[in-house]
């Protein structure tokens, strides 16, 4: 099962969007989950998907580049 729905995917989107002024893309991957892009790296929006990953129980992976995102289960 995925660890977020499309409609947890949207919330982040906004939320990121409206306190960080930051584009964040959706990825979906067809049955495997979702991931997020961002066009730049930003640390406060790595630090905002570490927290988020944390209050969540989430395992986060982030690309060297801090410009790809993805939230799984534990």
């Amino acid at each position: 099962m995925a660890a977020l729905s499309i409609i947890d995917a949207s919330r982040i989107k906004k939320v990121i969007a409206s306190h960080l002024n930051v584009a964040v893309h959706v990825h979906d991957t067809c049955g495997s989950g979702l991931f997020f892009t961002v066009d730049h790296a930003d640390p406060r929006v790595t630090a905002f998907f570490k927290t988020y990953a944390e209050m969540e129980n989430l395992n986060l992976f982030v690309n060297d580049e801090e410009t790809l995102f993805s939230l799984e289960s534990n």
